[in-house]
């Protein structure tokens, strides 16, 4: 189990590299369409690399990020009422 969960670790922080995230304070990104990303990009690593790495769910996810020191907040003005994580936004 232990070696599982270093493997999430490790995809988790091979997602926030690999993919257009930038660690920003005021930035702010959805949490399901970060989630979103997050899915696919697994599934395109896992085929690529002709892996099998487990997707965590979107609430270990956001646990996983919360972890990492991104804050979760509700949106303002255009993203009210949606859940997101405050210190992350996605480029391009």
């Amino acid at each position: 189990m232990a070696q599982a969960k270093g493997l999430q670790v490790a995809v988790t922080h091979d997602f926030l590299e690999e993919e257009k995230l930038i660690v920003e304070p005021t930035g702010w990104v959805e949490r399901k369409a970060l989630y979103s990303l997050y899915k696919t990009w697994v599934s395109e690593v896992n085929s690529a690399r002709d892996a099998r790495s487990k997707t965590l769910g979107i609430k270990s996810f956001g646990q996983r990020l919360e972890s990492l020191g991104f804050e979760v907040r509700q949106g303002a003005g255009e993203h009210k009422g949606k859940r997101g994580f405050r210190g992350i936004r996605v480029t391009g």
